[in-house]
């Protein structure tokens, strides 16, 4: 994997799912809101209730958020396309969750991210989720100059 595959994937991720936040706006009502905001709290009592949950489990959980609002879209094609990048990023995201301790603050930006939804507030919405998918992006890139034993790049 190379910095540039890297940077391209999230730059890809990005402008999908900009597409599917506006569509989920568009097509998702109230309660679909309230459910994302449910399942976000639930995974925060279940971290702070049992900190030895698995690094799989808080993968898991924080790349379902992503996919819920592409399903919220309603573009059956739209989805797939996110889960296919979503897949290929998969292969070196667990590094801003795990190495950086990152799951709480990710978390606390879905919730963010949902709040504006429910709000109607669809531009600062893609605001945030594009803050929060840059800022992953970053991270990852920051980590493998760093350690470049983790991930060969060049």
């Amino acid at each position: 994997v190379t910095a540039s595959e890297i940077e391209e994937l999230y730059e890809i991720r990005e402008a999908l799912e900009v597409l599917a936040m506006r569509a989920a706006a568009l097509n998702a009502s109230g309660k679909d809101w309230l459910n994302l905001e449910k399942i976000i709290r639930q995974q925060t009592l279940c971290e702070e209730q049992d900190s030895k949950r698995s690094h799989g489990e808080l993968f898991r959980e924080s790349h379902e958020f992503h996919q819920e609002i592409a399903r919220l879209s309603g573009k059956e094609t739209l989805t797939q396309m996110i889960d296919m990048v979503s897949d290929r990023i998969n292969r070196f995201q667990w590094m801003n969750l795990f190495l950086t301790d990152r799951a709480g603050h990710s978390r606390e930006e879905h919730m963010q991210i949902v709040r504006y939804l429910k709000q109607g507030k669809i531009e600062e919405a893609i605001a945030a989720n594009q803050t929060h998918i840059r800022y992953s992006k970053d991270t990852i890139l920051n980590l493998l100059r760093r350690k470049k034993d983790l991930l060969y790049i060049y």
